[in-house]
């Protein structure tokens, strides 16, 4: 049975969010073109990252439902609670969601792919995707942030060992030939 589920699709009512304040204690917030946090810029984190106003976001979730309810519901500070997760237990899955900002032209569209590798705790392949569609759509206006069409869930079997695994999602942008390379690691506990 194959554990990797890559999801071109995910859709969703309202695929861009306006661009979020800082809500008090927030792991972080999402600007154009670069990511801030409480109104300044942050560096790039291994999960976070921007390449000349192309922007990505890689987040880990347990419960995509949540997370989707979260995200079309913005709190009152107007940053949807997207907190991303790093323990599974075996018989979850395992949701990887690509955030993204400043794709293609202002005036053209965006086509943005994404491709997903997942290693286990030994560095061994535990599975990847080809380039899959991101996004073909109109650009996002600046300052606006939106999700992938593309997403990967991972079924954690009986089977798979404990330990840290890494999700790496390479988002990138066709159209201006930009890219991001985004990692998580996650643990897989008895």
């Amino acid at each position: 049975m194959k554990k990797l589920l890559a999801f071109a699709a995910l859709t969703i009512s309202s695929a861009c969010a306006p661009l979020p304040t800082p809500a008090p204690g927030s792991e972080s917030v999402l600007s154009y073109p670069q990511w801030k946090e409480s109104g300044k810029p942050v560096a790039d984190a291994e999960w976070r990252k921007s390449d000349r106003g192309l922007g990505g976001i890689l987040v880990l979730t347990n419960d995509i439902n949540a997370f989707m309810r979260a995200w079309k519901a913005p709190a009152e500070w107007d940053v949807p609670a997207v907190k991303s997760t790093a323990e599974f237990r075996r018989g979850d899955t395992v949701n990887v969601v690509v955030l993204f900002s400043g794709c293609g032209h202002m005036s053209l569209e965006c086509g943005a792919n994404v491709a997903f590798r997942v290693t286990r705790p030994d560095g061994t392949l535990y599975g990847e995707t080809l380039p899959l569609t991101a996004w073909s759509r109109s650009a996002l206006k600046p300052g606006k942030v939106a999700i992938s069409d593309a997403s990967l869930g991972i079924a954690i079997t009986p089977r798979d060992a404990p330990g840290e695994y890494t999700v790496v999602a390479t988002f990138a942008d066709s159209d201006r030939e930009r890219a991001v390379v985004l990692t998580r690691r996650f643990r897989v506990v008895e």
